[in-house]
């Protein structure tokens, strides 16, 4: 994709979200919102502290100040990077926020073109791909003061550095999705597949698992593994030092997140939670969300393990990578909901680049444009709402 494709996809990305959020603020009363008197007191228009409501102020506070009490649940290398940012531009921190969110989604977009393309998928399949993720009901939090920009920089980084060997590369973004999000930790095993992939494709007379002892036999190949379990295990040691407690981020998802848990509650007793809501609750703005929350789990597990069946159905042979993919996304899919709930599940389900795939393949375009279609809409309807301060991811 030519740079200046990439920067008219991110130009109207960006204006898209600008002029819906003007139109919503005409429609749409303000919600109850606690932390929204520090965004207001910015100065900066509304269009603008919005992006940061919730989550985001979170990760402002802790590049302001550090770390407080009851903040160690977010990971530290986006606040981190604000606090740079906001220190050599010398500009606000809720925009130095904005910039990386922003930055990281112009990377986004060009390292996707390049990974897609080494994956051999058509310009047909290409635009497909980013027109269901960019349609995706929750990618206005790619916009946001939130991490899933960098999440998927560095992810796409680090697969698309192994694609040219760049071993370096791939350790280092692996370390910093360890820093980035607990999920990042997962990265290994579209990283494993990868390595497999790319080593049987130099021959044909190893099986799978010869293959796979071959490729943990190089110690290159276990450095670039390990990253992301390495990056991740910084954090939980600044916590013991800080706050007595390895696992304070785990710990005090409680306290960030009423609806969590901190004791081990199966995926089977969280969908039996929900129906029981939806066959009792009241309808009502919570109930919606909820039905997203729920909609949304169903939707991607059931496409991805669908997909995955297909593949070892199939007669094709060392499609390794693309299994890999799938096993990580259903892992950040699950990962989640052991804490009791499905909630922020949608913004969880941007990230998993396997959904995207999947749709991009589809060979009716009337399916597509329906799936779209419905994605606009949530889209439109979750977007609205957040900007005002109604909590829907």
């Amino acid at each position: 994709m030519r740079p200046a494709r990439t920067l008219t996809i991110v130009f109207l990305f960006v204006m898209f979200h600008i002029l819906v959020n003007l139109f919503a603020t005409q429609v749409i009363p303000a919600g109850f919102f606690p932390y929204q008197d520090d965004l207001i007191q910015t100065g900066l228009p509304h269009y603008l502290y919005s992006l940061a409501n919730f989550d985001g102020t979170q990760y402002l506070k802790i590049a302001q100040y550090g770390y407080l009490p009851l903040t160690q649940a977010f990971f530290p290398l986006y606040p981190i990077s604000i606090r740079i940012v906001s220190f050599a531009t010398n500009i606000p921190h809720i925009l130095s926020g904005l910039l990386i969110s922003i930055l990281s989604f112009i990377g986004v977009i060009v390292l996707l073109n390049r990974y897609l393309q080494n994956l051999s998928f058509s310009r047909k399949e290409i635009k497909w791909f980013f027109i269901f993720f960019l349609s995706f009901p929750t990618s206005f939090f790619l916009l946001s003061l939130y991490t899933e920009s960098i999440f998927l920089l560095f992810f796409l980084g680090g697969l698309v550095a192994l694609q040219y060997k760049k071993y370096v590369v791939a350790g280092m973004c692996g370390l910093a999705i360890g820093l980035t999000r607990v999920t990042g930790i997962f990265l290994f095993i579209p990283m494993l597949a990868q390595l497999l992939q790319m080593h049987l494709g130099q021959t044909n007379t190893l099986s799978p698992v010869q293959g796979m002892l071959e490729v943990l036999k190089k110690r290159k190949n276990l450095m670039v593994l390990a990253a992301p379990i390495v990056g991740m295990s910084f954090y939980p040691i600044f916590l013991k030092l800080t706050t007595e407690d390895y696992f304070a981020f785990f710990n005090l998802q409680k306290v960030s997140n009423a609806t969590r848990s901190t004791d081990l509650v199966l995926l089977p007793q969280v969908l039996y939670r929900y129906i029981k809501i939806f066959m009792t609750a009241t309808p009502n703005f919570q109930y919606f969300v909820a039905a997203v929350e729920f909609i949304t789990l169903i939707f991607v597990g059931a496409l991805i393990l669908y997909d995955v069946l297909k593949i070892i159905k199939s007669s094709k042979k060392k499609q390794f990578l693309l299994i890999g993919l799938h096993i990580y996304s259903i892992s950040a899919l699950i990962l989640p909901t052991l804490t009791g709930t499905l909630s922020s599940l949608p913004r969880y389900a941007l990230p998993l680049l396997s959904t995207y795939l999947i749709l991009a393949k589809v060979k009716s375009t009337h399916v597509r444009i329906v799936i779209v279609s419905i994605f606009l809409i949530l889209h439109l309807i979750l977007f609205s709402f957040f900007i005002h301060g109604y909590f829907v991811s």
